[in-house]
C-alpha cells in the first residue's frame, strides 16, 4: 500500500514523529548534514584519505549538536506524556500513598503470620519429643536410685518398679532399660527385645537427646551414678520411628523425617525389618519418585556447594480437611541435633522433620496450651469489634 506525501504527513503528525518547531526542524538539518558528511568522507577516503580525515571532525560536532537537541525534544516528549491531566495524576498518588502500602502491609503480615504458624508446627513436635525424653529421664532416675540401693545392700540388682511400669504404661513396652556396674552389664540388659544397647563412653553424667546407633535413631537418656568404688551407668532407649512419630502427628498433620549423614550404599548397609537400607526408605532406594530434600554431604552444620538429595525415611499422619477458604497447608521444616552414641559427637543437623498441617489445628493447639485466657480475649477482642462498628 503507497501513501502519498501528504497523508504520510498526516499520520507522522498524528503520531508525533513529524518535527514541528524550529528546534526540531534544526535537529533534523543538522543529523540530515551529519549523515551527508559521513557519506561524503567514506567515499572520499577511497580516493584521498587525507581529504576524507578532515570531514571526520565536522561530521563528530554536528552529530553531538543533533544528539543534543534530539535529547531535549525526547524529553519534552516525555513530559507531555507523563504529566496527565490533574485527575489521572491524583489517582496514580492514592495508589501509592493508600493501596500500594496496605498491600505491602497485607504480605508483610501474611509471610510473618505463615512463619510463625511453622514455627508453632514444629514447636509442638519438638516440644513432644522433649516431653517423652524427661519421662524417660525420670523413670530411668528412679530405675539408678534402686539399682543402686540393691547393689548398696549386695542384694540382686533387678528393677521391679519397671516392671510394674511396663504392665501399667503401654509406652514402655517398646522401650528398653540396660545398666552396667563396673564396665559389665547386669541382668536387667538380657531382657532386651530389640538391638543390644552399648555402653556409652562418653557420659559422665546424665544425658538425654536423639541419638543415632549404628544407622537407627533413637530417644535415648542416661545417667551415671557412683555406687561404691565403681560406677553404675543405666541407659533407657525408644526407638525414633514410625509408631513414635505416628502417635505426635495423630493430632497435628502429616510429618516427614529426613535422615542426614547417611550414605545410600545399599550395597554395604544391611536392612532393617523394615525394609530399608540403612536408614533410608524401600522405595528411596528402588528410586521411586518421592520427595526429596537437599543437605550437605560434606558439613551437615550448614549447606554446602557439595550436597546430596536425600529421601525420606518414612512419613506418617495425614493432612487435615480445610475448615474454610483460609485453611491452607502449611508446610515447615526443622533440623534435628542428633548424637553419634559411639563418640559422642553432635551433628546439628542430624536429621530433619518437615511438619504439613493447617492453621486450624494449630489454632486448636495455642487453645489448648493456654486454656481459657486466651479464648477469653478472643471473645472480648470480637466483642469490642461488633462494639465499635455499631458506633459507627
Amino acid at each position: 500500500m503507497q501513501w502519498s506525501y501528504p497523508e504520510l504527513r498526516l499520520r507522522l503528525v498524528k503520531a508525533e514523529l513529524w518535527p514541528q518547531g524550529r528546534m526540531a526542524r534544526l535537529a533534523c538539518y543538522l543529523a540530515g548534514l551529519a549523515a551527508g558528511l559521513y557519506v561524503l568522507e567514506k567515499i572520499l577516503g577511497i580516493f584521498a584519505a587525507s581529504w576524507g580525515q578532515q570531514l571526520s571532525g565536522w561530521v563528530g560536532f554536528l552529530a553531538v549538536i543533533a544528539s543534543m537537541l534530539f535529547f531535549i525534544l525526547a524529553f519534552r516528549w516525555a513530559r507531555r506524556r507523563i504529566l496527565w491531566r490533574l485527575r489521572n495524576r491524583l489517582i496514580v498518588t492514592y495508589v501509592f500513598i493508600g493501596v500500594i502500602p496496605a498491600v505491602l502491609l497485607v504480605a508483610m503480615a501474611g509471610i510473618t503470620l505463615y512463619g510463625l504458624a511453622g514455627q508453632f508446627a514444629v514447636f509442638v513436635v519438638t516440644s513432644e519429643i522433649h516431653a517423652q525424653l524427661r519421662s524417660m529421664e525420670a523413670v530411668n532416675a528412679a530405675v539408678s536410685n534402686e539399682l543402686a540401693a540393691r547393689l548398696d545392700r549386695g542384694e540382686k540388682p533387678t528393677a521391679e518398679s519397671l516392671a510394674g511400669l511396663r504392665k501399667r504404661d503401654p509406652a514402655w513396652e517398646r522401650r528398653e532399660v540396660c545398666a552396667w556396674y563396673g564396665g559389665k552389664p547386669l541382668p536387667l540388659c538380657s531382657e532386651l527385645k530389640g538391638a543390644s544397647l552399648t555402653l556409652p563412653t562418653f557420659v559422665k553424667g546424665k544425658f538425654r537427646d536423639i541419638v543415632r546407633e549404628p544407622d537407627q535413631l533413637y530417644l535415648r537418656v542416661a545417667s551415671t551414678m557412683p555406687v561404691g568404688s565403681s560406677q553404675l551407668i543405666v541407659v533407657t532407649s525408644e526407638p525414633f520411628d514410625k509408631e513414635l512419630v505416628g502417635a505426635i502427628a495423630a493430632n497435628l498433620g502429616e510429618i516427614t523425617l529426613y535422615p542426614t549423614g547417611i550414605l545410600n550404599d545399599s550395597s554395604s548397609k544391611p536392612a532393617d525389618k523394615s525394609g530399608s537400607v540403612a536408614g533410608v526408605s524401600q522405595a528411596a532406594a528402588s528410586g521411586k519418585n518421592q520427595p526429596k530434600i537437599v543437605v550437605s554431604a560434606k558439613d551437615n552444620t550448614r549447606l554446602q556447594p557439595n550436597q546430596q538429595e536425600l529421601h525420606p525415611t518414612f512419613t506418617v499422619g495425614s493432612l487435615p480437611v480445610a475448615t474454610g477458604s483460609f485453611d491452607r497447608e502449611i508446610t515447615f521444616g526443622t533440623p534435628l541435633a542428633v548424637v553419634d552414641w559411639k563418640t559422642g559427637q553432635q551433628q546439628q543437623v542430624g536429621a530433619v522433620l518437615q511438619v504439613t498441617t493447617r492453621p486450624a489445628v494449630l489454632y486448636g493447639h495455642l487453645f489448648a496450651a493456654f486454656g481459657e485466657f486466651v479464648r477469653g480475649v478472643a471473645y472480648i477482642m470480637v466483642g469490642l469489634g461488633f462494639s465499635l462498628r455499631s458506633l459507627n
